[in-house]
């Protein structure tokens, strides 16, 4: 499994192994179900999670690759998330990382210009990335109520492609496509921009930044969420003057927050994922 991901990400296995575990039989099933009951994001209840772990089994399933166990073990998961998230109301908020992090890019715009009006806080924006994190961060932005948004990735066809289908369910956003050419020029006039390719090492430089800024007239600092993991955007770009970076290892950090109240309701959660859990691993020792 290790040469496999690491054949993918192009990283080696020792670098994997400082940013992975594994787990191994009860604890391997016991995972999965809090994962699935979305216990496990870095935004709990992340609604993005349980249709990730639908498609990696139906991939698999394709590829003939899921035995009996794995085939019952994930119908269990999906079983398990699904109730969770039906019973619980965990995403009731639609939480995702994206819309935590464009919600920290807005507090920090507005606690740097408290002048502006919350309203015109993101009205342009910039998403690098036309995958599934870009589709979901353009569809976001849209309902966030910005007008001006450009997508950007190195086939320009792509693009097009992604900017295409959000003018045509928001008509209201002017919306195009563009490449990594021209990155710096729209970044310039951005309130905010959103990382989230799924390349293997920095798409957005020092030097990217420093040319967006040099061209910039807003008065209203650039504010970029990094949402690469590995990280997008070089994070020394973040000592620039005038640059706020949000990215995955603060939001991973501001989990703690408010955790006070909702303390109970987890607990609640995981019990659940816990019972079904020990209805499931009893069953396999049986066969």
């Amino acid at each position: 499994v290790g040469d496999v991901l690491g054949d993918h990400s192009g990283l080696g296995i020792n670098d994997l192994t400082r940013h992975a575990y594994v787990r191994y039989s009860e604890a391997a099933v016991e995972h999965l179900f809090t994962v699935a009951a979305g216990l496990d994001s870095i935004v709990v209840g992340e609604q993005q999670i349980l249709g990730q772990i639908r498609n990696a089994y139906l991939d698999a399933d394709a590829n003939k690759t899921t035995g009996r166990t794995l085939h019952e073990l994930a119908q269990h998961a999906l079983r398990v998330g699904k109730r969770v998230h039906s019973e619980t109301g965990i995403d009731r908020a639609g939480a995702s990382v994206v819309s935590v992090a464009l919600h920290r890019a807005q507090y920090l715009l507005k606690t740097a210009a408290p002048e502006t009006d919350p309203e015109q806080s993101l009205r342009r924006a910039v998403v690098i990335g036309a995958g599934a994190m870009g589709g979901l961060a353009t569809a976001q932005l849209a309902r966030e109520g910005v007008r001006e948004l450009v997508v950007v990735n190195r086939t320009v066809a792509n693009a097009e492609h992604l900017a295409g289908n959000i003018a045509a369910n928001h008509p209201g956003v002017a919306v195009r496509g563009v490449g990594f050419d021209d990155l710096p020029a729209v970044m310039a006039s951005a309130d905010v921009v959103v990382a989230c390719t799924g390349s293997i090492g920095t798409v957005v430089g020092v030097g990217e930044v420093h040319s967006a800024l040099a061209a910039r007239v807003s008065p209203k600092p650039l504010t970029i969420c990094d949402l690469g993991l590995p990280r997008n955007v070089d994070p020394v770009a973040g000592r620039l003057p005038g640059v706020h970076i949000v990215d995955i290892e603060g939001l991973r950090g501001d989990r703690a927050v408010g955790m006070g109240r909702r303390e109970v309701r987890h607990q609640r959660l995981a019990r659940q994922s816990r019972g079904v859990h020990d209805q499931f691993v009893p069953r396999r020792r049986a066969c």
